[in-house]
């Protein structure tokens, strides 16, 4: 290989470079050797054809191999030397193939030199600490209550309406193998409970329940439409038989006793003890976001550099394609003037978003953070379970999409970091109601939280 231009910015390095025929022609003859020595051609024993006859049917192939050989180890050789590191995989084009060799045009796009610190002894951060009061949990407690439908068995005769709870005996007949949808499987399931015209299910599934009683045996068909959410069942007739056990009212309780038996507890104290432990968590996921933040401000304020315009770039066509997502009802109504402003604060963010990756890299490079595969599975099942009904779906998603697991593995990489830097920090702490943490955090426009790296 052989340099014969090269031109050098901050970003990218662009070379040109010669393959020289004679050292294609060496690596040629030599392969031509080998194929030689074991080759059957037709006419010849095993391994004595003449290098001529092997030149005429393998050159072409041998040489084209080998090229691609060559250019290949050429490209790390040229990487090697640049001692860069790339953000992303080399530019290699084809510019010449003529007697004196290859000459290709390679682009590397290097990432910037970062400066990043070692030393967090003066990030000076404050910690929220929630205090959870009485009148918080008062507050959630009535939410529930408000929310939460309990039952109590109807009448004798009651005739079934929408927003009433069945529970039946169902039993499914279909041709359609291994069908699975909304919790009903082939054949029979015992105490199956589902709401009136709540949406579970096709209309056409709740009309059959109506006006039906206690005891009530019923069997009906239902052909589901070509664009059913369940492809399974596009188009499917489905046989499904009833036993009605029970015909179940809403009601609101009593006293707050009755809403912490049906809801489980004990005792209305073990239901509030358990409110409070979930407020707890929910807002110190709060501070933890806050806390957060200040992390990245310093980072940002402390660290302006240039960045790669095509990062930055691509960047900025995220956040926008997320944002036009979020207005599309509202873009049309929206002046240039301030489209053209909010894409100005975007491409700052974008810069932004662009300069804290690197630093949050290099950081994790100098403290030596790794993420490990259970990590990674474990915040996939974590996400999973925020949905349950499609957490095994969700789950074989992650699992089976690099891409997806890319950006797990990054944020895990990006919360280890970030919290190494605050355990070298000065930290003061400041106890807040949650009304005052909420106004805090709204002020300080920290949440949701600004993901650097994924």
């Amino acid at each position: 290989m052989r340099i014969i231009q090269e031109s050098v910015g901050d970003f990218l390095h662009h070379y040109e470079v010669l393959l020289p025929s004679a050292e294609i022609a060496d690596k040629v003859k030599a392969k031509l050797t080998h194929i030689a020595s074991s080759v059957r051609i037709p006419g010849f024993r095993p391994g004595k054809a003449p290098l001529a006859v092997v030149k005429r049917q393998y050159e072409a192939f041998t040489r084209s191999e080998e090229v691609e050989k060559l250019i290949s180890d050429s490209i790390k050789t040229l990487v090697k030397d640049s001692k860069k590191r790339l953000s992303r995989d080399p530019q290699v084009k084809l510019l010449s193939d003529t007697e004196e060799g290859v000459t290709l045009s390679v682009d590397l796009d290097v990432l910037p030199i970062v400066d990043a610190p070692k030393d967090f002894s003066d990030f000076s951060l404050t910690r929220l600490i929630p205090k959870i009061e009485e009148a918080n949990i008062d507050e959630r407690l009535d939410s529930i209550r408000k929310t939460h439908k309990g039952w109590k068995d109807a009448p004798a005769k009651h005739k079934a309406k929408n927003g009433d709870q069945l529970v039946v005996d169902l039993s499914i007949q279909t041709k359609i193998a291994q069908l699975q949808t909304k919790g009903l499987n082939p054949g029979e399931t015992k105490d199956f409970s589902f709401v009136l015209g709540n949406g579970q299910f096709v209309k056409e599934f709740d009309d059959h329940f109506i006006d039906t009683v206690v005891g009530d045996n019923i069997t009906f068909f239902i052909t589901y439409p070509k664009n059913f959410h369940d492809k399974r069942f596009a188009r499917a007739k489905v046989q499904y038989t009833a036993l009605i056990k029970k015909v179940r009212l809403s009601t609101t309780f009593d006293s707050n006793e009755d809403l912490a038996k049906d809801l489980e507890f004990d005792s209305i104290k073990a239901c509030r003890e358990a409110i409070k432990k979930s407020l707890e968590a929910e807002y110190k996921e709060l501070s933890d976001l806050y806390i957060k933040r200040h992390v990245l401000d310093i980072l940002s304020e402390r660290h302006v550099f240039a960045v790669p315009i095509e990062m930055e770039e691509a960047e900025f066509i995220a956040i926008w394609r997320e944002f036009n997502k979020e207005n599309k009802n509202k873009l049309t109504e929206i002046p240039q003037e301030k489209i053209d402003l909010i894409k100005a604060d975007y491409k700052n963010v974008a810069n932004r978003r662009v300069r804290l990756g690197l630093l949050i890299a290099e950081i994790g490079k100098n403290l030596e953070i790794k993420v490990t595969p259970k990590e990674i599975e474990e915040n996939v099942i974590k996400i999973a379970e925020r949905n349950p009904q499609n957490a095994k779906s969700i789950y074989r998603y992650y699992m089976n999409n690099n891409q997806a697991l890319s950006a797990v593995r990054a944020s895990i990489f990006e919360d280890k970091v970030v919290a190494c830097i605050i355990e070298k920090a000065q930290i003061s702490e400041k106890t807040a109601s949650l009304k005052e943490l909420e106004e805090i955090i709204e002020k300080e426009d920290a949440f949701p939280s600004e993901s650097v790296l994924s």
